[in-house]
C-alpha cells in the first residue's frame, strides 16, 4: 500500500482486513472498488492479481476484443495456467496443465453440487476462436462497470466459495455472457502462492 501511494503514487483505495477471514477481505475489498468504479462512472474495470504477470500489451487486446463483441455487456478474460494436473482422473483424462477458463457446469458426487468444469492447455491450444465460457475468474479480466450494478459481491467462508465463484453464477443466470481469447494463452506468468514466492520468482 505505501509503496503504491507514496513511491509510484498511485490513487489506492485501501480497505479492511478481517483477520482469518480471508474471503470476507477479498470479498469486502471487491465490492469497495466496485462502489468506487460505479461512483466515478467508469466505463470498465480491469482486474489484474497480485500473483498474475501479463505482457504489458494485454490491456489493449482485452479492449480490442470487448470492441469485437455486440454484446451491450461482457467479461473478458484471459486464460493462464493455475496448476498442473499429475494423475489421470475423471474429467481430465490427461497428464496437463489445468486453466483459469470454466467451459460449463458439471454435477460433483463429491461435492454434491454443480462445479466449474476448466479447460486444460491442450484443449486450450486446440481453439483458435473467440470462446465463449461460463468462467474466466478474476486473474487478468476486463469487466463492463454496468454489470457491477446488477451483480451484488458475495461469498461464504463457511464452504470457502469466493466471491468470484458467485459472480460467474450470477452473470450465467443474467444472461451475461463470458470471453476468452485461447490465442492469449501463453501472454500470462501465474506464480501461485504468497508474496514470498512472487519475491523469489522476480529477483533470479
Amino acid at each position: 500500500y505505501n509503496l503504491l501511494k507514496n513511491k509510484y503514487k498511485l490513487n489506492v483505495v485501501k480497505s479492511k482486513h478481517y483477520k482469518k477471514k480471508p474471503l470476507k477481505s477479498l470479498g469486502e475489498a471487491r465490492k469497495k472498488f466496485y462502489e468506487y468504479a460505479i461512483a466515478k462512472k467508469y466505463d470498465y474495470i480491469f482486474s489484474l492479481e497480485q500473483d498474475i504477470f501479463p505482457t504489458r500489451d494485454i490491456l489493449k487486446k482485452l479492449i480490442d476484443t470487448r470492441l469485437k463483441i455486440k454484446d451491450r455487456e461482457a467479461i473478458i478474460g484471459t486464460p493462464y495456467i493455475i496448476f498442473r494436473i499429475t494423475y489421470e482422473k475423471t474429467p481430465y483424462l490427461t497428464k496437463d496443465n489445468l486453466t483459469n477458463v470454466a467451459i460449463e457446469r458439471i454435477y460433483s458426487k463429491k461435492m454434491k453440487r454443480r462445479v466449474q468444469k476448466n479447460l486444460t492447455k491442450k484443449e486450450m491450444k486446440r481453439k483458435k476462436k473467440l470462446l465463449k465460457v461460463y468462467a474466466c475468474g478474476f486473474g487478468c479480466t476486463l469487466i463492463n462497470v454496468s454489470i457491477l450494478k446488477k451483480i451484488k459481491v458475495r461469498y461464504t467462508e463457511k464452504r470457502f466459495r469466493p466471491d468470484d465463484a458467485f459472480f460467474y453464477l450470477d452473470c450465467f443466470n443474467e444472461k451475461i455472457n463470458s470471453y476468452v481469447d485461447p490465442t492469449l494463452m501463453d501472454k500470462i506468468i501465474h506464480i501461485p502462492g504468497n508474496s514470498k514466492n512472487i519475491r523469489n520468482w522476480a529477483n533470479d
